[in-house]
């Protein structure tokens, strides 16, 4: 068995969390400082004991083994851990320098192209109006305008326009006081930095602030940031592991409207309870990708009077009803949380939008709980990862859910036109007179009474009326039409099917008769003249389920064409 040694005492404590990255950008914790007893070279040189963000760039959790020993240096998740020279890794720059580094002056040197030399336009084709010739440092430099023609897919035409590198600085310079919005990802920022006037200037004219994915290593570190800018308003910090370790941290915060944390590494709710108090005016909140900071009760109790859209996606989110005390929340984001089964319970007076794609929504009755809980649901984005709709086929999934959620007019990020809520409504006035007519239950469809109200009655019934016996009431005449581009010309083929025959059965009598092969085929119908086609996508679906009416064409189609 190996002995187990600890090494943590050689760690100089000065540079334990300091945020680190290296060349491709991989960025991580210093979690050791010191000396590493496998280093043979030179035993007595110093390294990073490293814990990545990425936990596929390291190569152990914090530990060697050296003469059957297992010798400790930190801890951290297996396959995360590396030790790594310090002159391979980047600590990070202030604010102040990245700014400078990226709104150049305009006596700079110039980076990129400043415009296309004239003969290579001209043989392009796309040189535009006037060149002139100007000198820097020495050098011809050819300036004018540069279009070219980008085609549209109805054949229209678009100008482009090269503007060339100093034009684009020339509405970029901090010194005018013209730059309010500033982005800086992934730039290594990791302190605010020593002002001088030029700067604070600089930064007092800031409203929006994106240092998303740099090396920021706690929140008085953003705190100073916020301090430096009296009038930001906007504020996004995702990606950067964030050390809370007092409330008062956040103090800087209270002017900001909109704070993005996204994967910050926020652990609790009463974390996030705290920047509600520190920023009451706060109306935008994104706090996803902080793995079990929800997993708790979440209760509002006085924070976030202003709060408009709140962001918990990912966040082992198990009940969302507390939310509902926010007096004017209009947006919640709750995707990618498996626990979170429903939202019912409550009353969400004033939410039209929600995403709940990847939750775990078990039945359809959960669907039709929203319509109760939300009842001013205009946006849904509900996604297939769910015991709901997972089964069904793309078509079929949509129409179930617009024609339950009555209020919706965007799912899944398309629009529910007036023509698709009313030939899915219809469709599934069919499906569900159909399933309470084989034993289901009316309770399980609540806006079927006053869909039919709207509607009327199902056009065509699966039995005819003139049909005698049980077996001729269950029986349905259908015609099968070819399609497919290989078999087009072979004659419909018209047949009587009970109610109950499977889809998938439905295609092997199709690759009897048409010799085509039944992987490769999709079948659908038109239930009334002027509707969109509705998809018998789900094999092991009984023609009753989708409401194929009496005397209806079956068209079977390449799928090819369709997947397309």
């Amino acid at each position: 068995m190996s002995a187990l040694l600890d090494a943590t005492n050689a760690t100089p404590q000065a540079l334990v969390g300091t945020r680190i990255r290296d060349d491709n950008d991989f960025r991580g914790t210093i979690r050791y400082v010191g000396p590493v007893a496998t280093s043979t070279k030179d035993p007595n040189a110093t390294w990073y004991g490293v814990e990545w963000d990425d936990a596929t760039r390291g190569k152990h959790d914090g530990a060697v083994e050296k003469d059957s020993q297992e010798i400790r240096y930190f801890t951290c998740p297996a396959g995360a851990g590396s030790f790594v020279k310090p002159k391979k890794v980047d600590r990070g720059s202030s604010l102040v320098e990245a700014l400078r580094q990226k709104y150049v002056g305009l006596d700079a040197p110039v980076e990129a192209p400043l415009g296309v030399d004239k003969n290579e336009a001209d043989s392009r084709d796309f040189l535009k109006g006037s060149t002139e010739q100007t000198k820097r440092n020495g050098e011809e430099i050819t300036r004018g305008t540069f279009e070219h023609k980008a085609y549209t897919k109805r054949g229209n035409t678009k100008a482009i326009q090269f503007c060339g590198e100093l034009n684009v600085r020339k509405e970029q310079q901090l010194d005018d006081g013209v730059v309010d919005r500033v982005v800086l990802r992934c730039a290594g920022v990791s302190r605010l930095g020593s002002l001088d006037q030029a700067s604070t200037e600089h930064l007092a004219s800031l409203t929006i602030l994106d240092l998303q994915c740099n090396l920021l290593a706690a929140w008085t570190d953003v705190g100073d940031i916020v301090k430096a800018c009296p009038n930001l308003t906007s504020l996004d910090v995702s990606g950067n592991r964030l050390q809370l370790t007092s409330s008062e941290d956040l103090a800087p915060l209270r002017n900001l409207k909109s704070l993005a944390a996204n994967g910050v590494g926020l652990k609790s709710w009463e974390e996030i309870l705290s920047i509600g108090r520190a920023a009451p005016s706060l109306e935008v909140l994104h706090v996803g990708k902080n793995a079990g900071c929800c997993s708790g009760k979440c209760e509002v109790k006085d924070a976030f009077p202003s709060l408009r859209l709140l962001d918990v996606a990912c966040t082992d989110l198990r009940d969302a009803t507390p939310f509902a005390a926010l007096p004017k929340l209009d947006e919640l984001h709750a995707a990618e949380n498996p626990l979170l089964a429903n939202i019912t319970g409550c009353v969400f007076s004033k939410l039209t939008a929600l995403g709940c794609a990847g939750c775990g929504f078990a039945a359809w009755s959960d669907v039709d709980a929203l319509a109760l809980s939300c009842p001013q649901l205009t946006r849904l984005r509900f996604g297939r990862d769910n015991a709901v709709t997972s089964a069904l086929g793309a078509s079929e999934a949509r129409a179930l859910l617009v024609a339950r959620l009555a209020t919706v007019r965007l799912l899944n990020g398309a629009e529910v036109s007036r023509r698709e809520r009313t030939e899915a409504e219809k469709r599934y006035i069919r499906i569900a007179k159909a399933k309470i007519e084989q034993g289901g239950s009316e309770q399980d469809h609540p806006r079927l009474k006053a869909l039919i109200e709207e509607h009327g009655e199902p056009m065509s019934k699966l039995a005819s009326s003139n049909q005698g016996g049980p077996l001729g009431a269950n029986l349905v005449t259908l015609t099968l039409r070819c399609m497919c581009a290989e078999q087009c010309t072979k004659e419909p083929v018209r047949k009587k099917f009970p109610g109950s025959t499977k889809i998938s059965m439905l295609k092997r009598i199709s690759t009897r008769v048409f010799g085509v092969d039944a992987a490769e085929i999709t079948l659908y119908f038109v239930p009334e003249e002027g509707c969109a086609p509705t998809y018998l996508d789900d094999d092991d679906a009984q023609l009753s389920y989708f409401g194929v009416p009496d005397g209806a064409t079956v068209d079977v189609a390449d799928k090819v064409a369709f997947d397309e």
